[in-house]
């Protein structure tokens, strides 16, 4: 027992050094580097637990605290300063676009990609969202209701590249969370972004985000995504918010105002397995039936009455 820790110590030690020499940390998108040094210094702090502040573990503990200070104040500033920008609406979505783009291994080109896990870009935008963790919940959530889940900022990436967004469209995020699909949508692109969610918790926090970054083209719809209204929505965007019956009775929603006017579905997760089964709709390229690859589905053409049969 001894000498195995005696050999966590000597490893922390060896990548705290490693930390304290990487001059790299220093630069700002090295937020995904910042957070992997910031893990390995939580493991000196739960080794402090047992350990205490003994004998040579004390000096490793300070050196820990002085890292984690600078590196949380590099991320402090690098958070600060992008929601200072965003405030200003001083910027292009093709400058967001960029900057986003430096924090990602994503890139346009990559086909059929699958979105699996964060990366740095989700860490940035759960920065300057200051989405530190989801407030808790006041309302029971139904046995079809999927708990929480971000998605993966890459694959909002991938959205805005490949589901042929248009000025004049309006999405809608059904079971939106904490509202970072509508605002990284609305901030990429400009176009209206709805929000639909039924927790209240949540809905006041989107709304306090949007509020905080001047986001006038974000709407927060508190409601059960049975029951809201979509009269006016393009395109609609499902990161496996539901299940079951619930999802079933959504989609039947959905093709309700797919028979009024093109319209386009957008799924990530397990329900575009679900979602694919739909006669009503055809998924635009086959190879993306998976459940950690952005799917995009239209209104399948009508087949006339003489071929019905």
């Amino acid at each position: 027992m001894c000498a195995s820790r005696t050999v966590d110590i000597q490893t922390l030690e060896i990548e705290l050094n490693r930390i304290e020499q990487d001059r790299t940390l220093e630069t700002e998108t090295a937020l995904n580097a910042r957070t992997q040094a910031l893990k390995v210094i939580h493991l000196v702090e739960e080794m402090q637990r047992w350990r205490g502040l003994e004998a040579g573990f004390s000096e490793l503990w300070q050196r820990a605290q002085a890292l984690k200070q600078h590196l949380t104040a590099a991320n402090r500033m690098l958070f600060e300063n992008t929601r200072a920008w965003l405030r200003t609406g001083e910027y292009t979505s093709l400058e967001l676009r960029r900057f986003f783009d430096r924090f990602t291994t994503y890139t346009p080109n990559q086909k059929h990609a699958l979105h699996l896990g964060p990366d740095g870009l989700d860490l940035l935008i759960k920065g300057m969202l200051e989405i530190d963790q989801a407030p808790p919940i006041v309302r029971d959530i139904s046995a079809d209701m999927i708990s929480y889940q971000e998605t993966p900022a890459r694959a909002l990436l991938d959205l805005v590249d490949h589901a042929d967004i248009q000025s004049e469209d309006v999405f809608y995020d059904l079971g939106a969370g904490l509202g970072q699909v509508a605002i990284v949508i609305h901030l990429l692109t400009g176009i209206r972004t709805k929000a639909v969610e039924i927790e209240p918790a949540y809905c006041a926090f989107v709304r306090q985000c949007a509020k905080r970054l001047g986001l006038h083209g974000v709407q927060v719809i508190e409601a059960d995504a049975q029951e809201a209204d979509y009269a006016d929505g393009t395109l609609f965007f499902l990161f496996t918010p539901f299940k079951g019956r619930m999802l079933q009775t959504v989609m039947e929603r959905l093709k309700q105002e797919g028979q009024k006017r093109p319209i386009r579905v957008i799924s990530y997760g397990p329900c575009t397995l679900a979602i694919a089964e739909q006669t009503w709709l055809k998924m635009r390229e086959p190879e993306m039936n998976h459940e950690f690859r952005l799917a995009i589905f239209d209104v399948a053409p009508a087949i006339p009455s003489s071929q019905a049969r």
